[in-house]
Protein backbone atom coordinates (compact mmCIF):
# COMPACT_ATOMS: atom_id res chain seq x y z
CA UNK A 1 0.00 0.00 0.00
CA UNK A 2 1.70 3.16 -1.28
CA UNK A 3 0.11 6.47 -0.29
CA UNK A 4 0.38 9.95 -1.72
CA UNK A 5 -0.76 12.00 1.27
CA UNK A 6 -1.91 15.62 0.81
CA UNK A 7 -1.09 15.46 -2.92
CA UNK A 8 2.37 14.03 -2.34
CA UNK A 9 4.17 17.40 -2.61
CA UNK A 10 6.94 17.18 -0.01
CA UNK A 11 9.00 19.99 1.54
CA UNK A 12 11.46 19.07 4.27
CA UNK A 13 13.81 21.16 6.40
CA UNK A 14 16.38 19.96 8.90
CA UNK A 15 15.49 17.91 11.96
CA UNK A 16 15.24 20.95 14.25
CA UNK A 17 12.75 22.77 12.03
CA UNK A 18 10.87 20.29 9.88
CA UNK A 19 8.15 21.38 7.50
CA UNK A 20 6.29 18.53 5.80
CA UNK A 21 3.53 19.55 3.43
CA UNK A 22 2.91 16.12 2.03
CA UNK A 23 3.94 12.50 2.19
CA UNK A 24 4.88 9.71 -0.16
CA UNK A 25 5.20 6.53 1.84
CA UNK A 26 4.71 2.78 1.98
CA UNK A 27 2.09 2.04 4.61
CA UNK A 28 2.02 -1.75 4.23
CA UNK A 29 4.32 -4.17 2.41
CA UNK A 30 4.13 -7.74 3.65
CA UNK A 31 4.18 -11.34 2.50
CA UNK A 32 1.75 -13.93 3.85
CA UNK A 33 2.54 -17.64 3.91
CA UNK A 34 -0.31 -19.93 4.94
CA UNK A 35 1.06 -22.50 7.37
CA UNK A 36 -2.36 -24.08 8.01
CA UNK A 37 -6.05 -23.35 7.60
CA UNK A 38 -5.95 -21.54 10.95
CA UNK A 39 -2.61 -19.69 10.93
CA UNK A 40 -0.71 -17.52 8.44
CA UNK A 41 2.87 -16.27 8.75
CA UNK A 42 3.30 -12.56 7.92
CA UNK A 43 6.62 -10.77 7.34
CA UNK A 44 7.38 -7.17 6.30
CA UNK A 45 5.95 -3.73 7.05
CA UNK A 46 2.78 -4.46 8.99
CA UNK A 47 0.02 -2.47 10.67
CA UNK A 48 0.63 -2.75 14.41
CA UNK A 49 -2.40 -4.56 15.92
CA UNK A 50 -3.07 -2.33 18.94
CA UNK A 51 -6.76 -1.50 19.12
CA UNK A 52 -9.00 -2.01 16.12
CA UNK A 53 -8.94 1.34 14.33
CA UNK A 54 -5.25 1.09 13.40
CA UNK A 55 -5.96 -2.13 11.51
CA UNK A 56 -9.03 -0.68 9.76
CA UNK A 57 -7.93 2.96 9.53
CA UNK A 58 -8.73 3.74 5.89
CA UNK A 59 -11.08 6.66 5.35
CA UNK A 60 -13.85 4.68 3.66
CA UNK A 61 -14.01 2.30 6.66
CA UNK A 62 -14.45 5.09 9.24
CA UNK A 63 -17.77 6.82 9.90
CA UNK A 64 -16.17 10.09 11.04
CA UNK A 65 -13.59 12.06 9.08
CA UNK A 66 -11.41 12.81 12.12
CA UNK A 67 -9.80 9.90 13.93
CA UNK A 68 -10.43 9.70 17.67
CA UNK A 69 -7.89 11.45 19.91
CA UNK A 70 -6.89 8.19 21.58
CA UNK A 71 -6.03 6.78 18.14
CA UNK A 72 -3.84 9.76 17.33
CA UNK A 73 -1.88 10.56 20.48
CA UNK A 74 -1.85 7.33 22.52
CA UNK A 75 -2.16 4.72 19.76
CA UNK A 76 -0.30 6.67 17.04
CA UNK A 77 -2.29 5.67 13.95
CA UNK A 78 -1.42 5.10 11.25
CA UNK A 79 1.20 2.99 13.08
CA UNK A 80 3.26 0.52 11.06
CA UNK A 81 6.55 -1.23 11.70
CA UNK A 82 8.82 -3.90 10.28
CA UNK A 83 8.45 -7.29 11.86
CA UNK A 84 7.59 -10.97 11.68
CA UNK A 85 4.66 -12.82 13.19
CA UNK A 86 1.29 -13.96 12.02
CA UNK A 87 -2.47 -14.03 12.27
CA UNK A 88 -5.06 -16.73 12.65
CA UNK A 89 -8.75 -17.51 13.06
CA UNK A 90 -10.29 -20.24 15.15
CA UNK A 91 -13.99 -21.24 15.25
CA UNK A 92 -15.80 -22.42 18.36
CA UNK A 93 -19.34 -23.23 17.31
CA UNK A 94 -20.93 -19.98 16.15
CA UNK A 95 -18.16 -17.90 17.76
CA UNK A 96 -14.79 -16.97 16.31
CA UNK A 97 -11.48 -16.02 17.93
CA UNK A 98 -8.86 -14.05 15.99
CA UNK A 99 -5.18 -13.80 16.91
CA UNK A 100 -2.50 -11.48 15.56
CA UNK A 101 1.00 -11.00 16.96
CA UNK A 102 4.48 -9.85 15.90
CA UNK A 103 8.06 -9.18 16.91
CA UNK A 104 8.77 -5.64 15.68
CA UNK A 105 11.47 -2.97 15.97
CA UNK A 106 9.31 -0.82 18.25
CA UNK A 107 8.81 2.80 19.21
CA UNK A 108 11.60 5.31 19.79
CA UNK A 109 12.91 4.73 23.33
CA UNK A 110 14.86 7.98 23.92
CA UNK A 111 12.24 9.56 26.18
CA UNK A 112 10.62 10.93 23.04
CA UNK A 113 7.14 10.98 24.59
CA UNK A 114 5.56 14.45 24.31
CA UNK A 115 3.10 16.01 26.79
CA UNK A 116 1.27 17.55 23.80
CA UNK A 117 1.75 14.93 21.05
CA UNK A 118 1.88 11.78 23.18
CA UNK A 119 3.41 8.84 21.31
CA UNK A 120 2.82 10.31 17.86
CA UNK A 121 6.44 11.30 17.14
CA UNK A 122 7.80 8.00 18.49
CA UNK A 123 6.83 5.95 15.46
CA UNK A 124 9.77 4.14 13.83
CA UNK A 125 11.23 4.40 10.38
CA UNK A 126 11.95 1.34 8.24
CA UNK A 127 15.68 1.90 7.74
CA UNK A 128 17.03 1.75 11.29
CA UNK A 129 16.02 0.12 14.56
CA UNK A 130 15.75 3.26 16.70
CA UNK A 131 15.89 1.49 20.05
CA UNK A 132 18.40 -1.31 19.29
CA UNK A 133 15.97 -3.80 20.75
CA UNK A 134 12.74 -5.53 19.89
CA UNK A 135 9.12 -5.18 20.96
CA UNK A 136 6.25 -7.64 21.20
CA UNK A 137 2.74 -6.74 20.10
CA UNK A 138 -0.48 -8.68 19.75
CA UNK A 139 -4.26 -8.63 19.73
CA UNK A 140 -6.90 -11.21 20.58
CA UNK A 141 -10.41 -10.70 19.22
CA UNK A 142 -13.57 -12.53 20.23
CA UNK A 143 -16.50 -12.47 17.79
CA UNK A 144 -19.50 -14.13 19.47
CA UNK A 145 -21.78 -13.22 16.54
CA UNK A 146 -21.71 -11.22 13.33
CA UNK A 147 -23.07 -8.23 15.28
CA UNK A 148 -20.42 -8.04 18.01
CA UNK A 149 -16.67 -8.11 18.59
CA UNK A 150 -14.44 -7.57 21.63
CA UNK A 151 -10.68 -7.20 21.54
CA UNK A 152 -7.72 -6.81 23.88
CA UNK A 153 -4.24 -5.88 22.68
CA UNK A 154 -0.86 -5.03 24.12
CA UNK A 155 2.52 -3.61 23.14
CA UNK A 156 5.62 -4.27 25.25
CA UNK A 157 8.85 -2.52 24.25
CA UNK A 158 12.19 -1.29 25.49
CA UNK A 159 12.52 0.87 28.64
CA UNK A 160 9.29 -0.50 30.07
CA UNK A 161 7.23 0.97 27.23
CA UNK A 162 3.78 -0.54 27.57
CA UNK A 163 0.47 -0.08 25.79
CA UNK A 164 -2.74 -1.85 26.79
CA UNK A 165 -5.90 -1.39 24.73
CA UNK A 166 -9.48 -2.64 24.69
CA UNK A 167 -11.94 -2.29 21.81
CA UNK A 168 -15.53 -3.33 21.25
CA UNK A 169 -18.33 -2.99 18.71
CA UNK A 170 -21.98 -4.02 18.76
CA UNK A 171 -24.87 -3.67 16.32
CA UNK A 172 -28.59 -4.07 16.92
CA UNK A 173 -30.89 -3.41 13.99
CA UNK A 174 -30.22 0.10 12.69
CA UNK A 175 -28.09 1.02 15.74
CA UNK A 176 -24.34 0.50 16.06
CA UNK A 177 -21.96 1.39 18.89
CA UNK A 178 -18.21 0.97 19.30
CA UNK A 179 -15.31 2.31 21.33
CA UNK A 180 -11.68 1.96 22.35
CA UNK A 181 -9.66 2.48 25.52
CA UNK A 182 -5.85 2.67 25.71
CA UNK A 183 -3.24 3.27 28.39
CA UNK A 184 0.47 4.03 27.88
CA UNK A 185 3.37 4.02 30.34
CA UNK A 186 7.16 3.80 30.20
CA UNK A 187 10.29 3.84 32.34
CA UNK A 188 10.56 7.63 32.13
CA UNK A 189 7.45 8.11 34.30
CA UNK A 190 5.29 9.06 31.33
CA UNK A 191 1.66 7.95 31.66
CA UNK A 192 -1.35 8.55 29.45
CA UNK A 193 -4.81 7.14 28.97
CA UNK A 194 -7.89 7.82 26.91
CA UNK A 195 -11.04 6.44 25.37
CA UNK A 196 -13.79 7.11 22.86
CA UNK A 197 -17.37 5.93 22.51
CA UNK A 198 -19.34 6.47 19.32
CA UNK A 199 -22.73 5.51 18.02
CA UNK A 200 -24.57 5.61 14.73
CA UNK A 201 -28.18 5.15 13.69
CA UNK A 202 -29.36 4.39 10.17
CA UNK A 203 -32.32 6.67 9.46
CA UNK A 204 -32.88 5.46 5.87
CA UNK A 205 -35.85 3.19 6.67
CA UNK A 206 -37.56 6.08 8.46
CA UNK A 207 -37.42 8.35 5.41
CA UNK A 208 -38.05 5.77 2.69
CA UNK A 209 -34.47 5.51 1.42
CA UNK A 210 -32.56 2.35 0.58
CA UNK A 211 -28.96 3.60 0.87
CA UNK A 212 -27.59 3.92 4.44
CA UNK A 213 -27.79 7.41 5.96
CA UNK A 214 -26.25 7.44 9.44
CA UNK A 215 -26.66 10.01 12.20
CA UNK A 216 -23.45 9.96 14.27
CA UNK A 217 -22.37 10.93 17.78
CA UNK A 218 -19.03 10.49 19.54
CA UNK A 219 -17.49 11.46 22.88
CA UNK A 220 -13.77 11.13 23.56
CA UNK A 221 -11.28 11.97 26.28
CA UNK A 222 -7.51 11.69 26.58
CA UNK A 223 -5.10 12.64 29.37
CA UNK A 224 -1.53 12.81 28.06
CA UNK A 225 -0.04 13.51 31.48
CA UNK A 226 -2.28 11.32 33.65
CA UNK A 227 -2.48 14.41 35.83
CA UNK A 228 -5.57 16.06 37.30
CA UNK A 229 -4.19 19.54 36.61
CA UNK A 230 -3.07 19.34 32.96
CA UNK A 231 -2.96 17.25 29.81
CA UNK A 232 -6.67 16.51 29.54
CA UNK A 233 -8.58 16.98 26.28
CA UNK A 234 -12.15 16.16 25.36
CA UNK A 235 -14.03 16.27 22.07
CA UNK A 236 -17.76 15.87 21.46
CA UNK A 237 -18.86 15.36 17.86
CA UNK A 238 -22.09 14.95 15.94
CA UNK A 239 -22.27 14.11 12.28
CA UNK A 240 -23.96 12.57 9.29
CA UNK A 241 -22.75 10.25 6.57
CA UNK A 242 -24.27 8.83 3.41
CA UNK A 243 -23.04 5.61 1.77
CA UNK A 244 -24.20 5.25 -1.86
CA UNK A 245 -21.94 2.16 -1.95
CA UNK A 246 -20.36 0.18 0.91
CA UNK A 247 -16.89 1.61 0.12
CA UNK A 248 -18.07 5.11 -0.91
CA UNK A 249 -19.09 7.63 1.74
CA UNK A 250 -19.86 11.33 2.15
CA UNK A 251 -19.21 12.69 5.67
CA UNK A 252 -19.89 15.86 7.61
CA UNK A 253 -19.33 16.49 11.34
CA UNK A 254 -19.13 19.24 13.93
CA UNK A 255 -16.84 18.92 16.96
CA UNK A 256 -16.65 20.77 20.28
CA UNK A 257 -13.06 20.74 21.56
CA UNK A 258 -11.95 21.42 25.12
CA UNK A 259 -8.38 21.49 26.44
CA UNK A 260 -7.70 21.69 30.17
CA UNK A 261 -6.37 25.11 31.16
CA UNK A 262 -7.47 26.85 27.95
CA UNK A 263 -10.57 29.02 27.79
CA UNK A 264 -10.70 29.43 24.02
CA UNK A 265 -10.41 26.31 21.91
CA UNK A 266 -11.48 26.19 18.27
CA UNK A 267 -14.48 24.05 17.43
CA UNK A 268 -14.42 22.30 14.08
CA UNK A 269 -16.74 21.80 11.12
CA UNK A 270 -15.36 19.12 8.81
CA UNK A 271 -16.54 17.39 5.65
CA UNK A 272 -14.99 14.80 3.36
CA UNK A 273 -15.64 12.12 0.79
CA UNK A 274 -13.84 8.77 0.71
CA UNK A 275 -13.74 5.77 -1.56
CA UNK A 276 -11.95 2.46 -1.11
CA UNK A 277 -10.79 0.04 -3.74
Amino acid sequence: EIEYEYGGFITNKDASNTTQKGELKIEQAWVDHELSDQFTLRTGIILVPVGQLNIFHDSDLRDFTARPLVNKYIIPTTWMDTGIGGHGEFEFGDAEVTLEGYVINGLDHNNAYSPTKGTRNMRPNFKNDTNQGKALVGRIGVIPSINAEFGVSTYQGQYKQSLLAFDARYALGQLGVKGEYARYSDGYNNDANGYNVEGKFNVSPLIGQTKPIHVLARYELIDLLDDASAGRRTRTSIGLNIRPLPAFVYKVEYSINEVQGMDDEDNTLMASVAIGF
